[in-house]
């Protein structure tokens, strides 16, 4: 260390500060443009100070943590080590740089063998850092003097504890009123300043004093805060300390925000926007403020300050697209206090979630639970119930509410959510097919978000754009359509507005598609789905899933991958019981398989005519199982009577294929087809072969009842097939007198037979007739 104590504070050593005036000398003495920054924990007294501008010490934060961690190989984008440890090692570091380099190499185990629990032992890495977190002593070691911790004397010590209470910087007032409190209440009985001890009313002076010696970290801005590296505890009474800094930071940093009164834009799916005059509010200082009250008001349980930060949070969190983030707090809130705010934004990410049900019961809760008075917060309660009902198809009982919701808003005059019902009922036509009307309302809406000044005209703007673009696109107004969807994609880039960035990108999809332009429009599509898998956007997964599933399968024939999309799509409008968008997919999903066996089928023909009948005969059977399963039985006894002629008359095996050929016919009868004269020639065929083979085989039963069907199939289409059903008669005469002995009905099958030969002077006849004089002199002799 190059300082060394000096009446309570720090002076360099002679070293060092030799060092340092040599410097100074030669910069100012040379004109020379360099500068010097020196970095150090403690203030210290040294004449060359008045050279240089005096920064306080602060920890990194926010974004310079994040840029510090990103150059540090355990921290950074490619890091190996799990994030869970990651977290953890930044939470021990806290906010300090060379702590957080040091924890770098604990975690690359550069450090692992200096820090092992006992002598000789090998821990991981997880060990190591929950034994710096119970007894940081070696992080200490790293950024603190071991003369420093001594000069923490015990009023010191009280105060530092104290203000423990505080995780981000507050102001000084808020420090020095907990500390003040608490010096009170603890060290004098009690609460008034008359009676306190004078040394411990100054708190100013010990404040001071812990700036000099780096006890606490001070930001630009003036803001304190006491480094957890220190060795502190809270006081016993940590929940009463609690309780008061919350009240103390609620005073200071909230009622300027609760006073405004935030109005909130779109609680619902099909407007997402900022509060009228969130723009006077910075957004990150904003959310860390909060938070840290309503921390501490939870665990002081300061009940009224729990639920008004909570449900702020909320709100801001429903507006970021972070619905699960809005869960969690509202749960945790109403395990304190039940609230209809609280509720209501609750509801409000449930909807987006998917988790219907439970946002109707909270909203619905919500709705009893608001005060008569409270007529903004009702009308934003009854339009998301609207908005459910929409989505659930039920457009009249949605009307009815969304016309509440408007009568409610008008009369508190809140022109941006006024704005915001005229574009939902603009979506309500929309869905209903009164384009024209749905048109009418946006660009009222639009008039009215360009005569309120106190809007955030992107956000609003790209959402109304958006539903503008989906009008015209239903007009087939395409070019009008692709300039509003870009208008609105530019919008919500500058907002930072995902939400509805992905909207319009699938908007823009649908687009391209009806262009043409399946490349274009597949690239838009999956932009859309990641943006929305990000956001956490259910329900708009849903649509992109399903847009984008049709389109690799009707336009790309990628059918597998396309109906995985669509099958996840019809699974999540079933959790969200979305009726009319679950009859729309499964229509879909019929149609794309229908496809799918049809291009199957042509594909297998076509391996016929190429002599690959393997591969022709697996794919007649997927094509049969999709026709089986979506129930196409057109299409079905194609398929059967292809792959049962397959089967028999290349593959051998008769008896399958003939099961199939029947199965054909039996369809083809019920839809009286006029493909069903062909199936019966080529079946009666089969069934022919087939009875061959079993009269070779000696089994004269079968064969003879395969003839028998053959032929009665044979005289169910007349004179289309009189050849076969003469060879059919000759078998069947054959078989009967010779096999059967039963020679009068074997000779009058043959004496049919010859009759229909001789008509077709067929050289065959010859034969029947030799057959015919054969059996009657069987039958002469056996009389």
């Amino acid at each position: 260390m190059n300082l060394e104590s000096c009446n309570g504070g720090y002076v360099l050593q002679p070293e060092a500060a030799e060092v340092l005036e040599s410097l100074v000398w030669a910069i100012q003495d040379n004109y020379a443009p360099h500068r010097l920054i020196i970095t150090c924990r403690y203030d210290f007294e040294s004449s060359q100070l008045q050279s240089f501008y005096k920064q306080k010490m602060d920890s990194l934060r926010g974004a310079d943590w994040q840029k510090k961690c990103n150059r540090l190989t355990a921290f950074g984008s490619e890091s190996q080590v799990e994030e869970a440890l990651q977290a953890q090692a930044q939470r021990l570091a806290d906010g300090n740089p060379r702590l957080l380099e040091w924890l770098d190499k604990v975690l690359l185990n550069l450090e692992s063998p200096q820090l092992a629990l006992k002598r000789g032992e090998k821990n991981t890495v997880a060990e190591i850092l929950a034994r710096l977190e119970a007894d940081p002593v070696e992080l200490r070691e790293k950024v603190l003097a071991k003369e420093l911790l001594k000069q923490i004397d015990q009023p010191m010590r009280e105060m530092l504890s104290r203000g423990l209470v505080f995780e981000l910087p507050v102001p000084r007032e808020a420090f020095i009123a907990v500390c003040r409190g608490g010096f009170r209440d603890k060290l004098t009985g009690n609460t008034d300043n008359s009676e306190a001890k004078p040394a411990l009313n100054n708190v100013d002076e010990y404040i001071n004093r812990a700036i000099a010696l780096g006890l606490l970290e001070v930001s630009p801005d003036e803001l304190l805060r006491v480094p957890r590296i220190l060795p502190l505890e809270l006081p016993e009474d940590a929940e009463n300390l609690h309780r008061h800094a919350a009240d103390v930071l609620y005073h200071i940093w909230f009622e300027e925000v609760d006073r405004m009164e935030l109005h909130w834009f779109g609680n619902v799916p099909f407007l997402l926007n900022p509060p009228s005059d969130f723009q006077k509010i910075t957004s990150n200082t904003l959310e860390g403020k909060i938070k840290e009250i309503n921390r501490l008001a939870f665990i002081g349980q300061e009940k009224i300050i729990v639920v008004k930060t909570g449900s702020t949070i909320a709100k801001l969190w429903n507006h970021y697209n972070r619905w699960h983030d809005v869960v969690k707090i509202c749960k945790e809130t109403l395990v304190i206090a039940e609230d209809y705010c609280i509720l209501y934004n609750l509801a409000v990410a449930e909807q987006f979630l998917g988790d219907i049900d439970q946002a109707i019961e909270h909203l619905k809760k919500s709705l009893e639970l608001c005060p008569l008075e409270d007529k903004a917060v009702k009308a934003s309660i009854i339009h998301a119930l609207a908005n459910i009902k929409t989505s659930q198809g039920d457009f009249q009982e949605a009307s009815l509410l969304y016309e509440q919701s408007l009568a409610l808003k008008e009369s508190v005059g809140d022109v941006g959510e006024i704005l915001v019902t005229l574009e939902s009922l603009g979506t309500l036509k929309m869905l209903q097919e009164d384009i024209d009307e749905a048109i009418v309302l946006y660009h009222k809406s639009l008039e009215l978000e360009n005569s309120n000044p106190i809007s955030d005209p992107r956000k609003v703007k790209a959402s109304i754009l958006h539903n503008l673009a989906n009008a015209y696109t239903q007009k087939q107004q395409l070019e009008k359509a692709l300039e509003l969807l870009w208008e609105s994609i530019k919008l919500s880039e500058m907002s930072g507005d995902v939400y509805h960035k992905a909207a319009s990108l699938h908007e823009l999809g649908r687009v391209c598609d009806m262009q043409g332009k399946v490349e274009d429009a597949i690239k838009f599509l999956y932009q859309s789905l990641e943006l929305k898998k990000t956001s956490g956007d259910i329900a708009g997964r849903a649509a992109s899933l399903s847009s984008l599933g049709q389109l690799l399968a009707e336009e790309k024939e990628e059918f597998t991958k396309g109906l995985d999309y669509l099958y996840e799509s019809l699974e999540i409008y079933r959790k969200l019981n979305f009726i009319q968008n679950i009859d729309k997919i499964k229509t879909i999903i019929y149609d794309v398989k229908q496809q799918q066996s049809a291009t199957l089928h042509n594909t297998a023909v076509t391996k016929v005519q190429e002599g690959c009948f393997d591969e022709a005969i697996v794919l007649y059977q997927k094509s049969l199982t999709l026709t089986e399963s979506i129930g196409d039985i057109k299409n079905k006894a194609a398929t059967l009577g292809m792959l049962g002629q397959l089967l028999a008359e290349v593959k051998g095996d008769w008896e399958t294929g003939l099961d199939y050929l029947q199965q054909s016919i039996e369809i083809l009868q019920r839809l009286q087809s006029p493909n069903i004269t062909l199936m019966k020639k080529i079946t009666a065929r089969v069934q022919n072969e087939l009875a061959i083979i079993k009269a070779n085989r000696k089994e004269i039963s079968e064969a003879l009842m395969l003839f028998q069907q053959s032929l009665a199939i044979n005289e169910s289409i007349s004179d289309e097939n009189e050849y076969e059903k003469a060879m059919t008669l000759v078998w069947l005469g054959w078989l009967t007198a010779i096999a059967q002995g039963d020679f009068d009905t074997g000779l009058d099958y043959l004496q049919q037979s010859i009759e229909i030969l001789q008509r077709f002077q067929s050289p065959e006849a010859e034969k029947v007739r030799q057959m015919i004089a054969y059996v009657q002199k069987m039958a002469d002799e056996k009389q």
